[in-house]
């Protein structure tokens, strides 16, 4: 290609032609290229910190907690190559509602969720409201056993600005984000919207007295969103989701969790993430957690993340930071996580449910 474009730079003047050739090779080039990167598997920005905020990956779980009401969110940043930075911001609100009319025990629940995610250097900034409900059966006295079922209905807005220049990595994460077939020579910018379905069930079981257990699974996207656009194309992939958690009560005020979450895409493995928790009562109704994850990703490497947590009365913090042991990304490098919940009761009751383990 390069001798080609020399004898070229000899045959045609002047110079401003040769310049014109170089830019169209180089286009050229990265076309090939993002067709390459965008054969695999999808690969968003996901939370690490999954057991607070679970929503995000099974609908099941919309309330999901001790207490009758939660208001929380999260934040995610992350650094990649080309001084790229990548943000996902969360919001998320949870109740349950009708708790005189339905069987003893039994749940039903409703939610509300946010999600933004930004990617200022390669044009990203996608919305997403999501609306959820779960129902919870209970098959036991105390209400610690019980089937959920739960649905979720989300509206998407997609929007990606072309920068004035194209790299590699900014190819990579139009790829993870679903862009796909793009040409570079027609697309400037694109703005599409889009509706979507997800669907999960959980079980959660007792063993014994001192240790339960949960299990679940759930698909996303079940609608698989597809929008041309001019100069492009955005595919949203199936994803689907299975966790196996379990709490082990040490004694009355301490607990040991731990859990698995596995993210499946295209029938392969794209996400393994893994927690083990010790929580420790410091005071009544404050507490200390500390604990970490081991997360495995098909994009983007290996880490391990330590995570400390701190409840204060009704106010649950966390924050953790990943450390990298493995990386074959081009938009991860390391990253950076907090999240925050308030739960508030009517009742004296529910305040001082215990049956929903962490996860």
């Amino acid at each position: 290609m390069f001798i080609a474009l020399k004898l070229v730079r000899y045959l045609i003047d002047p110079e401003e032609k040769y310049t014109q050739i170089m830019k169209i090779a180089f286009a050229t080039y990265l076309n090939i290229t993002f067709l390459i990167f965008t054969q695999n598997i999808n690969g968003q920005i996901t939370f690490t910190q999954y057991t607070n905020n679970s929503v995000l990956f099974n609908p099941a779980y919309t309330g999901h907690f001790n207490n009758d009401t939660k208001i929380g969110g999260g934040y995610r940043t992350q650094q990649g190559n080309q001084k790229q930075s990548f943000s996902k911001s969360v919001f998320h609100f949870e109740t349950k509602i009708l708790k005189n009319r339905l069987d003893n025990n039994d749940c039903l629940a409703v939610g509300i969720v946010g999600i933004n995610d930004i990617g200022s250097k390669d044009g990203i900034n996608n919305n997403t409201i999501a609306f959820s409900a779960a129902y919870k059966k209970s098959l036991n006295e105390n209400g610690e056993q019980f089937l959920s079922a739960g649905f979720q209905a989300s509206f998407s807005n997609y929007k990606l600005n072309k920068p004035s220049y194209v790299f590699e990595s900014q190819l990579v994460a139009w790829g993870n984000y679903g862009y796909s077939n793009i040409d570079l020579f027609s697309f400037n910018n694109a703005q599409v919207n889009y509706f979507d379905v997800n669907v999960g069930i959980s079980y959660q079981g007792v063993l014994n007295d001192r240790n339960l257990f949960s299990l679940g699974g759930a698909l996303f996207h079940i609608t698989k969103p597809n929008k041309l656009f001019q100069g492009g194309e955005l595919k949203i992939e199936q994803q689907a989701w299975g966790h196996l958690g379990w709490e082990n009560k040490v004694n009355e005020n301490d607990k040991i969790n731990a859990s698995v979450l596995l993210g499946y895409q295209r029938y392969k493995l794209n996400v393994l993430t893994t927690g083990l928790f010790y929580k420790k009562m410091v005071k009544k109704r404050n507490s200390i957690s500390i604990g970490t994850f081991f997360k495995k990703t098909i994009q983007n490497g290996s880490f391990i993340v330590p995570q400390i947590g701190l409840q204060f009365r009704d106010i649950d913090l966390n924050i953790s930071n990943d450390i990298t042991l493995s990386s074959k990304s081009l938009v991860q490098r390391n990253a950076f996580e907090i999240s925050m919940n308030y739960f508030f009761s009517k009742s004296q009751e529910s305040f001082i449910e215990k049956r929903f383990i962490f996860f």
